[in-house]
């Protein structure tokens, strides 16, 4: 009797800590993509980001406006730096607006997944 009390109060604890840590995420990101004026290309041209994480654009907008195919922002066209926070899973691109066009020359994307669930395992009690 003794036992089946001791693994009982032990599965309840495991429940208990899945069911804490079930809400807990992972802090968003941060990703950077620079550019710079002599060249035509964004380093990287791609990210992965989670929900909720920011993309940082750093380089000259005067010599290369940053546009979002979407409409998400305004085109930037000066200032050395552009920060925008990503809140809904998808594929967002954006380009310079003097050297690009959406998807092919100075152009990249943003992926924006959603965070995994975590999965909760509890052990099984034995008889």
């Amino acid at each position: 009797m003794r036992h089946l009390v001791f693994r009982l109060n032990l599965l309840g604890l495991a429940v208990i800590l899945a069911l804490a840590g079930s809400n807990t995420r992972a802090a968003p990101d941060l990703r950077v993509i620079n550019f710079a004026g002599s060249r035509l290309f964004y380093q990287p041209d791609a990210v992965i980001i989670t929900v909720g994480s920011a993309v940082r654009w750093a380089g000259d907008f005067v010599e290369h406006p940053l546009a979002s195919a979407d409409g998400l922002w305004p085109i930037v066209a000066s200032g050395g730096e552009f920060m925008f926070t990503f809140v809904a899973p998808g594929t967002y691109q954006f380009y310079c607006t003097l050297h690009g066009v959406p998807g092919r020359f100075m152009a990249g994307e943003v992926i924006v997944r959603e965070l995994p669930t975590p999965r909760v395992y509890l052990p099984l009690a034995r008889r």
